[in-house]
């Protein structure tokens, strides 16, 4: 009397994070953008501080009650990001996190290092990108080597004023070099080429595309790059949706992910 079905794949989530942005929502239903909320003290860097706050343990008791929500919703296997320290230490520990969940959960879970995820306050992005390149991979490279933490991608939030596509290059190498996959945001809220920029480097996946360009999507499809479309995020964000039916028909494999964050609270992929 059961019925067996195939497991969820979540391609893309920030789980590992402490600090509720609830109020968010309604600056957003007043018609504040993500920049607007981000240049007033919210997004990104309300939920940094509090996850530089957290203790290990903290996080990951509320990883893991997030994995148990996402499994009753019939997802196997997760892929999350670290994103929520921009410093060594932080990115560390959520690595950490997400590392000792793996023996904690039913769920699978794939890691991925986001370093490169904002600016630091009191930085520039030429600062924060030597810190990444310079400092953080070599560091991140040898503790993996060590078996102490598990990222198997390494991700750059690619967006105008933020990582703009020079320095996304460098640190997507850097990465690419010290043995990390290439899997990455691009083309959200505006157009980067960062497409075009992943079939250059050998992508294994690109995220959002909500901007994507035609000659961005021959070269996805020419160079076997995964397309990971986030309806909600688009959905919650109130911006362009990506051009799903355009990416299937030229032949750009798509998958699909939560999203899930501090931002945008989906659990499920149905």
């Amino acid at each position: 009397g059961k019925t067996i079905i195939p497991g969820l794949c979540d391609a893309h989530t920030h789980a590992v994070w402490s600090g509720d942005r609830v109020e968010e929502f309604a600056m957003k239903l007043a018609g504040a953008t993500y920049m607007d909320i981000h240049k007033m003290g919210g997004g990104i860097g309300f939920t940094v501080r509090h996850t530089r706050e957290s203790t290990e343990k903290e996080l990951l008791e509320l990883f893991l009650k997030r994995l148990e929500l996402m499994g009753r919703n019939g997802t196997t296997l997760v892929e999350t990001k670290s994103g929520y320290g921009l410093e060594f230490d932080t990115e560390l520990k959520m690595l950490k996190v997400i590392h000792n969940a793996t023996n904690k959960s039913k769920v699978d879970i794939v890691s991925t290092y986001l370093g490169a995820h904002s600016i630091p306050k009191d930085s520039t992005v030429k600062k924060a990108t030597l810190d990444i390149v310079e400092n953080q991979i070599p560091r991140l490279q040898k503790l993996k080597e060590s078996g102490e933490i598990s990222p198997e991608f390494i991700d750059v939030f690619c967006e105008k004023g933020v990582f703009e596509a020079d320095d996304t290059r460098k640190i997507l190498q850097a990465g690419k070099e010290a043995g990390f996959a290439i899997n990455f945001h691009g083309d959200e809220l505006h157009y980067t080429g960062a497409a075009e920029l992943g079939a250059e480097l050998d992508a294994v996946a690109i995220s959002h595309l909500e901007w994507v360009s035609d000659k961005g999507i021959s070269a996805m499809a020419e160079n076997d790059v995964i397309a990971v479309l986030l309806p909600t995020t688009a959905y919650i964000l109130r911006i362009e949706p990506p051009p799903a039916r355009k990416l299937i028909d030229n032949g750009v494999p798509v998958a699909l992910g939560s999203g899930f964050n501090p931002n945008a609270h989906c659990l499920s992929m149905p």
